[in-house]
């Protein structure tokens, strides 16, 4: 599976390998927002030689949402702080996802306690070596009044073995789509 490792000389720059590629980015703060230039290097090579502009408008939209996501996340655990992010997995492979969360809830990451809120459809994030069951939250809205109800998988008496993402599938926690007419 992909390895991701930071490793920060100095504020602006992020290195991170995944798998056998290791990628060089430097950030930069432009205006509100933050840009990525990232350089990458194959298989352990000299990041002083033979460096390579990566463009972006030439990779795939997972990789562009990777790239823009882990600068930010890169500075909420540096920084202890909170991020919020809506669909944060949107083109993202779902062992990426899961491991951008689980960043979240490591001590050697995230030792300045900074906090993730987001919300996901990828059912693989429900899963208790993930995710505690006070931190996974359904919504739900009903179909009468259209007001969202949000729940914490908390309020379950649940096994401490639980496959929660099976259970979601199956209904036992509520919050999923009604389908008026079937598919």
């Amino acid at each position: 599976g992909a390895q991701l490792i930071f490793t920060s000389h100095n504020t602006n720059l992020l290195e991170i390998t995944v798998g056998a590629i290791r990628f060089l980015c430097h950030i930069q703060r432009v205006g509100r927002g933050i840009s990525l230039c990232i350089l990458y290097c194959v298989n352990g090579l000299n990041i002083g030689k033979d460096i390579i502009a990566l463009n972006m408008a030439e990779e795939s939209d997972g990789t562009n949402s990777y790239f823009k996501l882990i600068g930010v996340v890169k500075k909420v655990l540096d920084e202890g702080t909170l991020l919020v992010a809506d669909e944060m997995d949107a083109h993202l492979h779902p062992l990426l996802t899961k491991h951008l969360v689980s960043l979240f809830n490591s001590v050697e990451f995230n030792p300045n306690g900074a906090q993730l809120i987001f919300t996901s459809h990828n059912t693989n994030l429900l899963d208790l070596d993930v995710l505690r069951r006070d931190q996974i939250w359904f919504t739900e809205k009903d179909e009468q009044t259209a007001a969202t109800d949000l729940f914490s998988l908390y309020d379950f008496s649940i096994r401490k073995d639980a496959k929660v993402e099976k259970g979601y599938l199956i209904g036992r926690y509520g919050a999923i789509p009604f389908i008026k007419g079937g598919l």
